[in-house]
């Protein structure tokens, strides 16, 4: 795996601060901070746009199926 020296722009000063100081606190390279934080937003994003199935809580007896929900939709039927 390679790795690229890059400039960030317009980054909140006080979010990057804070955050540079954890980094700090824990003794972790910058860089090695940034991956992990790009790894996690991806895997984040990939969880966000999975579909959701839930089964209902109703009766039984009746053939009520699954609902699907996707971001920002509200629960359906599944057809």
């Amino acid at each position: 795996m390679g790795t690229i020296s890059t400039t960030i722009k317009d980054i909140d000063e006080p979010l990057y601060r804070k955050f540079r100081a954890k980094i700090v606190e824990k003794n972790i390279k910058t860089g090695d901070a940034i991956n992990q934080a790009i790894r996690l937003w991806l895997e984040k994003q990939e969880e966000i746009e999975k579909p959701i199935t839930v089964k209902t809580g109703f009766q039984q007896s009746q053939d009520l199926g699954y609902v699907v929900a996707e971001k920002g939709e509200n629960f359906r039927r599944k057809k």
